[in-house]
């Protein structure tokens, strides 16, 4: 009976986080430049962020992350949780085209360098917003946000 009143309680909390975040009026854009070093390791640069009003549509991703994929973490001032978002991986482009005998192609382009942005609704708790390896649990970078 005490673990059905605890995880009652622990689901009751993350449904009121998760309230927040469908409460708010703002929406994040943080733009990034992930490198491909000569040791195979990626590195992230931080470009700007920029706070709108405004909401996205709500949906739900089901596909999985894969190992060169990046997550997206919004974390309040005790670096909890608020809410994550997938990103494909930015390096690996995949272009479809038509050839010469006017057939569909598909192909994959390997990045050095890419610039992306990630688009997130802005729970009205964040307070940093972190960029990880989908594989990794280490940031590869922490961005503060000022919410005032």
């Amino acid at each position: 009976m005490v673990l059905l009143c605890f995880w009652s309680c622990k689901n009751s909390k993350s449904l009121a986080e998760t309230e927040g975040l469908y409460k708010s009026n703002k929406v994040v854009f943080v733009n990034y430049k992930l490198f491909r070093l000569a040791n195979g390791k990626r590195q992230l640069s931080y470009l700007n962020h920029t706070i709108k009003e405004g909401r996205l549509k709500r949906f739900t991703t089901t596909t999985p992350g894969k190992p060169n994929d990046l997550i997206c973490i919004q974390y309040n001032n005790r670096y909890r949780k608020l809410h994550s978002v997938l990103i494909k991986d930015p390096l690996r482009k995949i272009m479809e085209h038509i050839d010469d005998e006017k057939q569909l192609q598909t192909q994959v382009l390997e990045l050095d360098e890419a610039f992306f942005s990630v688009r997130m609704q802005l729970h009205p708790q964040t307070r940093f917003i972190a960029v990880r390896n989908f594989s990794e649990e280490e940031n590869l970078m922490e961005t503060p946000i000022n919410q005032e």
